[in-house]
């Protein structure tokens, strides 16, 4: 289904930082990505070994599996699912903390709407890019008990972009209800222009400088 963009969107996204779209996708689109996540989380967890990814201090960037993952699909677990001697304390699609990184060309369902009119629009009404190239995609999951806490940072800490201004954007889409009550994404309105790049992580740039 065509989007159409709120003529105010690109004016609010240059002085915020970010942008909000209600009804982006349509209920057919949300169906569909569910259905071929339920079918990937299980063909993932048929063979998947236990590998933690944290969004506090990152010990997944010192794994091959996950230093590997730039052009596959690879399922990570919650810290908290799993116990001092590194079992899974739960079914391992509860376990869950993320599939990534390559749902966008693996996947015909994700890939159809990663590179569907409605995304390039609204990239191209916000953005300044001539080429953008999509470097990674996932579905991150906040099961009840064990979904982890993400610090608060900013994506150029671990996707390396030239010039560090204005040529990186996450494209973030909730397919469940997102509040204060349940995990929501959060921004500091304006920071993308009071606050500087704090950090790069090398071991980030590394992982994933070979898929450009």
């Amino acid at each position: 289904m065509e989007f159409k963009i709120n003529p105010e969107t690109p004016t609010f996204f240059k002085e915020n930082g970010f942008a909000v779209l209600p009804g982006f996708l349509d209920a057919d689109e949300i169906k569909a990505l569910k259905e071929s996540t339920h079918r990937l989380v299980k063909k993932c967890c048929q063979d998947m070994p236990t590998v933690i990814f944290s969004g506090v201090d990152s010990p997944q960037s010192k794994e091959n599996y996950f230093a590997e993952s730039g052009d596959k699909i690879r399922g990570f677990v919650e810290e908290k699912a799993v116990d001092s001697d590194g079992n899974i304390m739960l079914e391992k699609e509860k376990a869950l903390n993320k599939l990534a990184h390559a749902l966008h060309t693996l996947d015909p369902t994700f890939k159809s709407i990663t590179f569907s009119d409605k995304v390039t629009n609204v990239l191209r009404s916000v953005t300044t890019m001539e080429k953008p190239t999509v470097i990674q995609s996932m579905i991150i999951f906040k099961h009840p008990q064990v979904g982890g806490v993400v610090k608060p940072h900013q994506d150029g800490s671990y996707l390396f972009a030239e010039p560090v201004e204005n040529s990186l954007i996450g494209c973030w889409i909730a397919l469940d209800e997102a509040n204060l009550e349940n995990g929501c994404l959060h921004f500091v309105p304006g920071s993308h222009k009071t606050s500087p790049l704090q950090e790069r992580l090398q071991s980030f740039k590394l992982i994933f400088n070979k898929y450009v």
